[in-house]
């Protein structure tokens, strides 16, 4: 008899390449007798398999060795939550304003650019974005980025022509 078998893995583009995935498939099969599957290969959230199934298809006599075939999981496309906060104006505290989904390769950081501004909405003029962390995209699609958004405060004098008693505001 020989040994038919699939080993699921991390593919190259993952942080975590070559480490199992998910338990191992494996058959034993007679030489002497036709053999033919399509094995499809476990859903693992935020990742993709390649390939998606393995087919194995051995006539009577045509197998003459153990068999193995790797499935790598490379990042797949998901999304992810980024929560704009506005300061308000009467506080230094911050409010909700607007929720968007985006998406991202899994295990990759966060853009740096996710502040408003820096995409040029108007609504956002006079708020500068704040740092905020550059997390890793999450497989599952739970990852939330809290970008805040302070306001951009301007001092006006006034030249009184030779008047006084009004201060800077």
């Amino acid at each position: 008899t020989y040994i038919l078998s699939i080993l699921y893995v991390y593919g190259d583009e993952s942080a975590h390449a070559g480490t199992a995935v998910a338990p191992a498939w494996s058959a034993e099969i007679s030489p002497l007798q036709d053999y033919a599957a399509v094995i499809e290969s476990p859903e693992f959230p935020g990742y993709t398999p390649d390939p998606k199934n393995v087919v194995w298809n051995y006539p009577a006599g045509t197998l003459k060795n153990d068999v193995q075939i790797v499935v790598s999981y490379n990042p797949a496309e998901v999304s992810y939550t980024v929560l704009h906060r506005w300061q308000n104006i009467n506080d230094d505290q911050y409010s909700d304003y607007e929720i968007v989904t985006k998406s991202g390769k899994t295990e990759s950081l966060v853009p740096d650019n996710l502040g408003k501004k820096d995409n040029g909405d108007p609504r956002y003029d006079g708020l500068e974005p704040l740092p905020y962390a550059n997390d890793t995209i999450a497989a599952d699609g739970t990852t939330l980025v809290e970008v805040r958004h302070d306001r951009i405060y301007y001092l006006m004098s006034f030249a009184l022509n030779g008047g006084y008693g009004t201060y800077p505001i």
